[in-house]
């Protein structure tokens, strides 16, 4: 009897530990783009002291950087 709790306690135990150690973030570099893809970096600072940074070439069509972008630009320097 004792032998088999200790087995299900053991079975719990490390279920939970490796449910953490998989649910982890993991962390990497990652470096520059090629040249040939002209990308720009746009930083977006929040009050709380965050920084969210964005690769429009990656997650932005043409169409939508060409159009909205300019006017996010100026609504964002006529409130600073």
């Amino acid at each position: 009897m004792a032998l088999g709790l200790l087995g299900a306690l053991t079975l719990v135990i490390a279920t939970i530990a490796f449910g953490l150690c998989m649910s982890r973030p993991a962390s990497t570099a990652v470096g520059l783009p090629p040249s040939e893809l002209h990308a720009e970096d746009v930083a977006i600072f929040s009050a709380s002291g965050a920084v969210l940074r964005v690769d429009l070439e990656t997650y932005a069509p043409e169409e939508y950087r060409r159009r909205v972008l300019p006017f996010l630009v100026d609504n964002l320097q006529q409130k600073s």
